[in-house]
């Protein structure tokens, strides 16, 4: 295993960003900053759960498209039928499995 200072660095600069987007996320949705600044910073939130809640059969029929277009893809281009449905229903599987539930 070739390990250098570059991997070293790249690795801690990925971590420190990924802990700076986890607070400002956090800092984002958080309930005194709500409260802090009344409701000048409430309408996004609110936003983004009156689209999911509106347009949830749209989005459910997109994922569908989205995996029907996945599969057909990975099936055409795999060696095998096997190897591209296998691709294709690890990753995507669960998520369309969650939809299926649901509806």
């Amino acid at each position: 295993m070739n390990l250098s200072w570059n991997n070293v660095g790249m690795v801690i600069v990925a971590v420190f960003a990924a802990l700076a987007a986890l607070q400002y996320v956090t800092w984002m949705f958080s309930k005194a900053r709500r409260e802090r600044m009344g409701s000048q910073v409430r309408w996004l939130p609110d936003l983004i759960a009156n689209i999911v809640d509106d347009f949830r059969h749209v989005l459910a029929a997109g994922l569908v498209v989205i995996f029907a277009v996945a599969l057909a893809v990975s099936i055409f281009k795999a060696d095998s039928v096997e190897t591209g449905i296998g691709s294709v229903i690890g990753p995507l599987g669960p998520l369309m499995g969650a939809i299926i539930g649901y509806y």
